[in-house]
C-alpha cells in the first residue's frame, strides 16, 4: 500500500531527522541547507518542482519514521 503524505508532515518528518541523535550529521547538514534555499535565506529560493523533488528524495524513508508505529 502506497501512503500519501502531505508536505506538512515531510516537513515535520525533517524536523524529526536532524532532531534525532542517530541520524547522521551529513544528513542533517542536507536537510538544513535545502530549508535554508526553502525560506530564502540564502541568495535564491527553491521553485516548487525543485522544491517537492528534494522534499520526496529527503523524505524516501518516512515509511520507516517511529512515530507512524
Amino acid at each position: 500500500m502506497n501512503i500519501k503524505y502531505t508536505t506538512e508532515d515531510k516537513l515535520e518528518y525533517l524536523q524529526y531527522k536532524v532532531d534525532h541523535d542517530d541520524s547522521p550529521l551529513s544528513e542533517k547538514i542536507e536537510i538544513l541547507e535545502f530549508l535554508g534555499y526553502y525560506t530564502g535565506l540564502y541568495t535564491s529560493k527553491l521553485g516548487p518542482d525543485e522544491f517537492n523533488k528534494i522534499l520526496d528524495r529527503l523524505t524516501r524513508d518516512l515509511h520507516q519514521n517511529p512515530y507512524d508505529n
